[in-house]
């Protein structure tokens, strides 16, 4: 009979063992609440696409994307919740555009560089395109290219396009304004005038008015390469140049009126998008974030396989990804995957959660970070998370108080630990029972962890061992109602451990 619920005993602390394990991979703690992936799904079939870019909206009702096409890249745009997706942008069908102008004398090919900007309302999105035109009076003459941006609505209609001024710059990066009414573009000029052989650049930052067309510049520099950032918290552009090795932070007025240098040594990739304090110290092996105000440094991973990716957009969180080489069973192939993951910003327990196993390229992520889009394999996915209550194993590695019901659960299943470990011992030395003061050291590795003997949450020992007055766990003659044990929490109550093994929630006297 002991035997068999030795056995019992010991299948149901290897489930609870492996419970624990498991903690903190697909869920962590924000705040109060427990965050976790609640349903993945798949948005595209392998047989239809390859994409290749993806960026969700803010409020994380759409996701706009890439997919890779033989002529270049089409746009399409997806319906987070229902599936339905639509072709914004589709490339032609031939690898060369036709010979023949289409009816409409235009053509519009998607570009996948910079990523998809949205407006921070979710109500617009906006990228790159090139538009192919054709003379219609002289219809076999080649046609006339214009890279433009083009908006179009959630909805998938076309808003309208922007030509890019000056035919060979570069894009580099497109941002919404806060009032999700203007567009900043950050361009790379060829710079003619200084010296045509050598072309070197100028750097343009400017700002476009969705509604009324009309430009402003906003940093022209004949030297320094420019980076966007964000807005501050007063409306204003972050703006950092790079003039050397290292990078300056500016606060730009979207007036034009004002140009604040506040920060040395920034890198744009690095800080968040609100402020520009809060910086990522190295993009591997260390993750850190330093506040470039106070110095303050916070240390979030210390593995070489982990890689910075982004910052979520509520500054509060970061995404990154941790490598690792699979090999098969031949040992022939080896295969790097990268895993994706979320982490709080704040020092803690279960500050950081595994949203997928398997990624490619750089994922998104809306406001809240409630969505988050990414590639697997060619294929678009989308994470839903959302916050529940933590359960009791969950309050335990967080160091969340517990309610007394929490607490006198934790401390009937400590005690059942304690009685394996007792019983482990004692089959291991011929029957003798271990002395009242050595307990905790001869028992030790029979246990999960030396945490069973203390009140939960803290490093106070509560339990109390109770000599038996014989030696040998044989001896005793009756083992349910011996009281071998007795963990006492401070509660009107206390939890009682038998010589059978079994344990027992008694009123204190």
């Amino acid at each position: 009979m002991k035997v068999g619920y030795l056995l019992l005993m010991l299948i149901c602390t290897t489930a609870v063992w492996a419970h624990a394990d498991d903690l903190g991979i697909g869920s962590m703690l924000v705040g109060k609440q427990i965050l976790g992936v609640t349903e993945c799904r798949q948005m595209t079939l392998k047989s239809d696409c390859e994409v290749t870019l993806v960026s969700i909206s803010p409020d994380g009702k759409h996701v706009a994307y890439f997919i890779k096409k033989r002529s270049g890249s089409e746009c399409r745009l997806a319906n987070c919740s229902t599936g339905r997706t639509i072709s914004i942008m589709a490339a032609y069908a031939d690898d060369i555009p036709p010979v023949q102008p289409p009816a409409s004398n235009d053509l519009w090919i998607a570009l996948d560089s910079p990523p998809i900007a949205w407006s921070p309302d979710g109500s617009l999105f906006a990228f790159q395109a090139t538009q192919l035109i054709w003379d219609k009076d002289k219809p076999t003459d080649p046609p006339v290219d214009q890279r433009c941006i083009v908006i179009y609505s959630a909805t998938g209609v076309f808003k309208k396009s922007f030509p890019i001024p000056d035919s060979g710059s570069a894009l580099d990066k497109l941002l919404f304004t806060p009032d999700s009414r203007r567009l900043v573009i950050n361009l790379s000029i060829p710079n003619l005038t200084i010296n045509e052989k050598y072309r070197p650049l100028k750097y343009l930052i400017q700002l476009i008015d969705v509604g009324s067309d009309a430009s402003q510049e906003l940093l022209d520099s004949q030297t320094s390469l420019t980076d966007l950032v964000g807005f501050s918290a007063d409306g204003s552009l972050l703006v950092v140049t790079y003039d050397g090795a290292g990078g300056l932070l500016h606060k730009i007025a979207l007036d034009g009126s004002s140009d604040w240098k506040i920060m040395e040594n920034a890198k744009a990739a690095c800080l968040t998008r609100s402020d520009g304090i809060l910086a990522i110290t190295e993009y591997q092996g260390n993750l850190s974030v330093l506040n470039q105000m106070t110095g303050k440094k916070t240390e979030l991973a210390v593995d070489p396989s982990v890689s910075f990716l982004l910052w979520a957009p509520n500054g509060r969180m970061i995404l990154y990804d941790k490598s690792e080489s699979i090999v098969d069973v031949t040992k022939m192939r080896k295969r790097d995957i990268h895993s994706l993951w979320l982490s709080c910003i704040e020092p803690g327990k279960l500050n950081s959660m595994c949203v997928a196993l398997d990624i490619d390229g750089c994922p998104s992520c809306s406001r809240d970070c409630s969505k988050i889009a990414y590639i697997n394999q060619g294929q678009l996915y989308v994470a839903e998370l959302s916050l529940r209550e933590p359960n009791l194993d969950e309050k335990l590695a967080a160091g969340i108080p517990l309610t007394e019901e929490e607490m006198k659960q934790t401390i009937l299943d400590n005690a059942k630990h304690i009685g394996v470990g007792i019983f482990m011992y004692s089959a291991d030395n011929n029957e003798s029972l271990p002395l009242a003061d050595s307990i905790a050291q001869v028992i030790h590795d029979y246990l999960p962890h030396a945490d069973v003997f203390f009140r939960p949450g803290t490093q106070e020992n509560i339990f109390k061992y109770i000599d038996p007055g014989v030696s040998r766990l044989d001896q005793i003659t009756n083992p349910t109602g011996t009281i071998i044990g007795e963990l006492d929490a401070g509660y009107a109550w206390k939890v009682a451990l038998y010589a059978d093994g079994h344990v027992q929630v008694l009123p204190k006297k």
